[in-house]
């Protein structure tokens, strides 16, 4: 019992929960947010000087890439001579990987004093791919969400998984949010600037996902997998963590996607409070011309992870009545026809997405 009630603490602190992994120090990705004896150091919050995008070129970044990491990029943006990590055994059907094999590369992106490490997965073979960048839920490691991120990237998407920097007692959302602007801002200086820019992201990734296109006018379109807005400071510590609906929903007017679940909505362990959840963020939405609401029937909040393999608190949130398979194939079915819908202006695949083809055991808003 004891272990609950610290572990609900944690997770109220966030603001939108998240799920540790057993295998990191200072939560997650967060290389800056502990010091090295162990003591937390203060929340780096940017000023309004550093979410200005139009002060975010490649020159202001720093990004902490080795020779043996960077590609060569051709003069088309495409990267060469990289090792294959995917194989290109699909088609053109969402339900299934896409026809690209995809290649790899790491990197780290520094902002202000904070690091983000980040994955590149590209198409081979694709000249000038666009770009989605991928945030996860608070305390997880995108590479629980590599399945998700990979079979997108096979449809002819760059798709960056990134990890800012964040814990219980040390996180700001708006410093997190400009963590994947600086992230963008890399991808562009790293494979040649990219026409279009989607963002996806799960709970607080999918709250950043919606905060990054409130700070740049290049996202153009947001992808947010059961997103958790607001936030609640613990044992008096200050972070930003900041309201967003309506806030800045109501003022993007780019295709806006809300997959989520209500199985978690209540209760001791209200994992997307229902006063927070995808449907605020749907109903929120009032100035975009095309949005869309999906609700996994029975699924919880951590049923939209590739893979929680490690993952040490996932069984925090009451388990939901869902396949899991089924919603893990039903959200990257969703995720791959609203980018090739809203990126690569794809009419074929609308059916995926609010038509007779909504995948089995969603129930769609549009």
């Amino acid at each position: 019992m004891k272990f609950r009630f610290w572990a609900l603490c944690l997770l109220l602190a966030a603001g939108s929960v998240g799920c540790g992994d057993d295998d990191t120090t200072a939560v997650d990705s967060g290389m800056d947010a502990a010091s090295s004896d162990g003591g937390t150091e203060d929340a780096e919050v940017p000023d309004s000087d550093t979410l200005d995008a139009d002060a975010l070129d490649a020159d202001s970044l720093d990004a902490e890439t080795s020779d043996a990491d960077t590609p060569d990029v051709g003069e088309d943006g495409a990267v060469e001579d990289a090792a294959s990590d995917g194989g290109g055994s699909g088609g053109d059907l969402p339900t299934e990987n896409g026809p690209f094999a995809t290649e790899e590369m790491e990197s780290t992106v520094a902002r202000d004093g904070r690091s983000t490490p980040v994955v590149a997965i590209s198409p081979v073979g694709v000249a000038a791919p666009p770009l989605v960048v991928f945030a996860p839920g608070f305390t997880v490691n995108s590479r629980h969400y590599a399945a998700l991120c990979q079979r997108v990237a096979s449809h002819g998407f760059r798709v960056v998984r990134a990890d800012p920097s964040g814990n219980a007692f040390n996180v700001s959302h708006v410093a997190m949010a400009a963590d994947l602007e600086a992230v963008v801002g890399w991808a562009d200086a790293t494979f040649g600037e990219h026409a279009s820019v989607g963002a996806m992201g799960h709970s607080l990734g999918g709250k950043l996902s919606v905060m990054l296109a409130g700070n740049l006018d290049r996202i153009d379109a947001v992808f947010a997998i059961d997103p958790v807005n607001g936030g609640s400071p613990l044992l008096g510590y200050t972070a930003d963590l900041p309201d967003i609906v309506p806030e800045v929903t109501s003022t993007l007017d780019i295709p806006l996607g809300f997959l989520g679940e209500t199985t978690n909505g209540s209760g001791f362990m209200a994992c997307a409070p229902t006063d927070q959840n995808f449907q605020t963020f749907y109903e929120g939405a009032t100035l975009t011309s095309w949005r869309a609401s999906w609700d996994a029937l029975g699924a919880d909040h951590f049923d939209f992870l590739s893979d929680p393999s490690g993952c040490t608190t996932c069984g925090l949130c009451p388990a939901g009545s869902a396949d899991v398979d089924g919603v893990r194939d039903g959200t990257m079915t969703l995720a791959v026809s609203f980018f090739r819908a809203h990126l690569l202006s794809d009419d074929a695949v609308e059916e995926y997405l609010v038509g007779a083809n909504v995948p089995s055991g969603f129930n769609v808003t549009h």
